[in-house]
């Protein structure tokens, strides 16, 4: 099922590793399909939530070969509303016309109560654990930058049945 959504700005949420792993692997490998997403996005039109410190994830970013934004914020505490808040802030930019990427329930669960549309990335958990978002997608290799300018463009090939849908796209 593909769908073309369009925002202003995108937000990532990002888990961290535990401090006592960051020198456990040879190298970081970026999840399949995140290099061609942050290489067609403008630097200052996304936010990069991070549970690691702004450094060590800059250091990781740059590990994997991808592209950093302009803005990162660190929630090592967990996921906060205010975090997304904040993010969108980051980028002028309303919340309401916000798309976050994220991983988790929780994740989904948190960008949402900010107001944020929400894509769901299977990866790492169970697609109907993430069904509250607005789209599901089993990695991120299911996304394609359409357009920048002037709001951001993607087409998302969704997994169909899984996510709100039509009811919460703008």
């Amino acid at each position: 099922m593909f769908v073309t959504v369009e925002c202003e700005a995108a937000v990532l949420g990002c888990r961290g590793r535990p401090a006592d792993a960051l020198g456990a692997l040879p190298s970081v490998l970026a999840l399949p399909g995140a290099d061609h997403v942050l290489d067609r996005l403008p630097e200052d039109r996304w936010v990069l939530l991070t549970a690691d410190t702004v450094d060590a994830t800059r250091a990781l970013m740059a590990e994997a070969a991808l592209p950093a934004p302009r803005h990162m914020l660190s929630c090592p505490t967990g996921r906060e509303v205010t975090l997304y808040e904040n993010a969108a802030r980051a980028v002028s930019a309303d919340p309401a016309v916000c798309l976050a990427f994220e991983d988790s329930a929780d994740g989904v669960d948190t960008a949402r109560e900010a107001g944020m549309q929400v894509v769901a990335v299977a990866g790492t958990s169970d697609p109907a654990d993430l069904a509250a978002a607005d789209f599901v997608i089993p990695s991120l290799l299911s996304v394609r930058v359409l357009g920048v300018h002037p709001f951001l463009v993607f087409e998302v090939d969704a997994i169909p049945d899984l996510g709100t849908g039509s009811g919460r796209r703008r």
